[in-house]
């Protein structure tokens, strides 16, 4: 994770590339606490994007999200066609099974090989291809969004939302039983 020099350092190279930016004392403890999740070499490789893509200074949101673009280009994150693809391609082979699970992986990232386990894999995708593609595509693209948006959190969002998770979970709970 980048230490606060890190980031400064950083913040200084991005202030040189937008010379009209005024870097502040208290501008560089803000993003110091918000990006400090961030590895440096990710957080660098964002700043030289934005630098090189944005017209003005970045904002933290601009550069988390830069960050998180990298992140999923680096992890070689399939559309949600490559990966319908990777459910279509996995009917065509033998696999070995140990416990109902794949030894040898064939899907190409986590994230399709949970969504063909939910959708019913090795059963699926059954005899209606077309309507089984859209359901796995929804299903794809809505776990990505999730993935994505818990991604672009800072550790004291995620912390927040965990910690409040079962407060929320038995007040709905609560309000859905009959009286």
């Amino acid at each position: 994770m980048a230490n606060p020099t890190e980031i400064s350092k950083i913040l200084a190279m991005l202030a040189l590339a937008f010379p009209k930016f005024s870097l502040e004392k208290d501008t560089i403890a803000v993003y110091s606490r918000l990006l400090a999740d961030l590895p440096s070499d990710l957080l660098e490789a964002a700043a030289i994007r934005c630098a090189t893509n944005y017209d003005f200074f970045p904002s933290v949101h601009e550069i988390r999200n830069t960050a998180l673009s990298i992140r999923t280009q680096a992890e070689n994150l399939p559309t949600a066609w490559e990966a319908w693809q990777q459910v279509v391609d996995s009917r065509r082979h033998d696999f070995l099974f140990s416990g109902g699970r794949v030894i040898d992986g064939i899907f190409g990232h986590p994230l399709v090989e949970r969504i063909a386990y939910l959708m019913g894999w090795p059963s699926f995708p059954g005899e209606n291809l077309s309507t089984d593609r859209a359901h796995f595509i929804r299903a794809y693209e809505e776990e990505l969004k999730k993935f994505l948006e818990q991604e672009r959190d800072i550790p004291e969002v995620r912390k927040y939302i965990e910690s409040h998770r079962p407060i929320v979970l038995e007040a709905l709970a609560q309000s859905m039983r009959v009286k």
